[in-house]
């Protein structure tokens, strides 16, 4: 191996290790080791969940950033004196080549880590915010202000102000707009990564509030209603048929994620973080329809994620079988044409079975078995299924490989036998009936104050609350109410004529 590459190797190990274990993150212990200013005008509460930080604003309290919609929280006044008494503390020997000889300047990366050790502890996580265009450069000398006239930093290290109030009740989410530098933001830059600060300067965040506008010109060419909405997601029903993301091959406008800006309504003023279109935080198969959640916000959007990552997510699905499942065969036998058999306080049934090499568990029951001259076995079974892993086409597969009884109109999972194609012209009888979970704002620490006003007026049947070790969770829990009125067709043994006709054809090919 040549020397270089050793070095380097070397150096990158040093950096790690030393970030891991030498650098300093006490913000507390950097502000008494050093001058600079730094002003949180509206207070983040710092953490690893995304939905942490307050997402409500009074927008007339705050600045206007450069971006239409965007307005300032925060911002940081670099020190006269520069910064390099502080990287010391907070950033190895290897990562001050940001840093000119002379020591009076850096990239805005750098700076951001040392102003915000908390909030930016990586270069990639400074990095990754410049890239979004949320980071504001004042020069100095382009607005008129003196550090000194805002801050006192006193001997504990504690900033404090005349004029400043941070009241963390403070409903309004913000602080007085007399508090921080009012700098024009038409006169500031938008930071870029290779971009260098100077002393002097002040460094401005800016969040989009406002300007929420959607596309409302013309309605989705297909019905998709709204089961529930607020301010940071909302639940449709996607009916079958209709995709959620658009294919390489393209479909066009004919998506689900091109219609949910004209259905879904735009969060209100003072939202913050707020995504410039609604975006499905999962996927449903193109045949499937039922609920779908969609974000409108980006800590709605991460924090939902982070829910089916950690499989917090509890969704139930109907489906109905060709077939009927060994466990109600028995029962099965006693059916007469046109008969039908609920079936009730039936216990449930795992299916943990392997798809592509990885684990794949499905809870099952089933809810009713009819009889049908054109099923399998002469009978079809209503089935209720909670996926409990999210692999592909998990509970087609589990019904057709495990249980031997493919769901009806699947045309890649069925035996493909005579029978079987007679059921294919109907579409897939498969339907994301219910889903619950946590609701990724009125359960963060800003949140929760929004919902104590809100939860003594109920404003949506779908929203709850239950008591829990902290106290109570938010949880949002829908359902279709209503399935496709396809499945009552067939569990009432009501068919149209051309099916009748299609059987007969499918008897004369197999005699």
């Amino acid at each position: 191996m040549e020397p270089q590459l050793i070095k380097c190797l070397f150096g990158w190990l040093a950096v790690l290790f030393t970030s891991k274990f030498g650098i300093n993150l006490d913000q507390s212990n950097i502000r008494k080791s050093s001058s600079f200013n730094h002003r949180h005008l509206v207070k983040f509460v710092t953490s690893t969940r995304p939905s942490a930080c307050r997402a409500q604003f009074d927008t007339n309290s705050l600045e206007i950033g450069k971006a239409k919609g965007n307005y300032i929280v925060e911002q940081w006044v670099v020190p006269e004196d520069g910064l390099p008494a502080i990287n010391s503390n907070i950033i190895h020997e290897q990562q001050r080549r940001g840093i000119l000889e002379e020591e009076k300047n850096c990239t805005l990366s750098v700076a951001l880590m040392t102003l915000d050790p908390i909030q930016f502890p990586t270069r990639t996580s400074a990095r990754k915010i410049l890239r979004k265009g949320s980071i504001l450069i004042s020069r100095k000398g382009s607005f008129n202000s003196t550090d000194s006239s805002f801050y006192e930093v006193s001997e504990d290290g504690v900033e404090s102000s005349s004029s400043s109030s941070d009241d963390d009740d403070n409903s309004s989410g913000a602080s007085n707009a007399g508090n921080f530098i009012k700098i024009p933001a038409v006169e500031a830059i938008t930071g870029r990564v290779g971009d260098r600060v100077f002393p002097g300067d002040v460094l401005s965040k800016q969040i989009r509030m406002a300007n929420f506008h959607y596309p409302k010109e013309e309605g989705p060419s297909f019905d998709l209603p709204v089961v529930y909405e607020d301010d940071h997601l909302a639940i449709v029903n996607k009916p079958a048929g209709i995709p959620v993301f658009t294919h390489k091959g393209g479909y066009g406008d004919f998506t689900v994620r091109a219609a949910l800006p004209r259905v879904l309504a735009e969060p209100q003023e003072g939202t913050a973080k707020g995504l410039r279109r609604p975006h499905p935080a999962h996927r449903i198969d193109r045949p499937t329809s039922g609920l779908l959640i969609c974000a409108k916000t980006q800590p709605a959007l991460a924090s939902l994620a982070d829910q089916f990552k950690n499989r917090k997510i509890e969704k139930s699905y109907v489906a109905l079988l060709n077939g009927v499942p060994s466990q109600y065969r028995e029962i099965s036998k006693n059916l007469k044409p046109k008969e039908s058999l609920d079936l009730t306080d039936e216990k449930w049934h795992i299916i943990n079975f392997p798809i592509e090499e990885k684990e794949a568990i499905s809870k099952w029951k089933a809810t009713k078995i009819c009889h049908s001259p054109f099923a399998k076995d002469e009978i079809l079974t209503l089935v209720e299924v909670q996926p409990k892993t999210g692999r592909k086409h998990q509970i087609r597969r589990h019904m057709a490989w495990v249980l031997d009884c493919p769901l009806v109109g699947d045309r890649k999972y069925d035996d493909g036998s005579g029978y079987s194609r007679l059921f294919r012209e109907y579409g897939l009888f498969l339907c994301a009936e219910q889903v619950k979970f946590e609701h990724p704002f009125y359960n963060s620490e800003y949140g929760r104050k929004e919902w104590l006003s809100r939860r003594l007026k109920p404003y949506s049947d779908c929203i709850h609350e239950y008591k829990c070790e902290d106290g109570y969770t938010v949880m949002i829990e829908a359902s279709v109410g209503v399935r496709p009125a396809k499945y009552d067709k067939f569990l009432e043994g009501t068919y149209d004529d051309d099916i009748i006709l299609r059987k007969n054809e499918v008897i004369k090919q197999m005699s």
